[in-house]
């Protein structure tokens, strides 16, 4: 089984698919297509079978055979029920993106901030923790 999560092109090139055992599985966990070479393992398949929707079967030119997953996409994006990130996880992500935006264009001390990534103030943290757990019957 060969994951890539990388977010790099080509991490997978085709000589290294051909030189796969038998059957080798190739997912893609990265946040770009292009990690995995489909196209130049396409360029050697003889023949292709689709398993599942989301699995598939390709015959290589040297005899060997590899299951691509999600046709070297994101795999958690593939499937029949695709559940990407939960719209918890999701709103929790906006909420910080909004509020620490909010804090930057009103600015909070008066001070200016070094230039380059800052953390999430802990008010903002608390704020987010707080309304998340309302939402779910709980208390912080």
């Amino acid at each position: 089984v060969f994951i890539t999560a990388t977010g790099r092109a080509g991490v997978l090139p085709a000589s290294a698919i051909a030189a796969m055992q038998d059957g080798a599985v190739l997912a893609n966990s990265g946040h770009f297509p292009w990690e995995i070479d489909t196209e130049g393992m396409r360029a050697m398949t003889t023949g292709s079978t689709d398993l599942d929707g989301t699995l598939q079967r390709l015959d290589l030119a040297n005899g060997r055979h590899v299951i691509l997953v999600a046709d070297g996409r994101m795999f958690n994006l593939a499937g029949s029920e695709p559940k990407g990130n939960s719209i918890e996880s999701m709103d929790i992500g906006f909420m910080l993106q909004a509020l620490s935006l909010e804090r930057v264009v009103k600015g909070a001390t008066g001070e200016r901030p070094a230039p380059g990534a800052q953390p999430v103030p802990d008010d903002i943290n608390q704020r987010i923790a707080r309304l998340m757990m309302a939402t779910m019957g709980a208390a912080l």
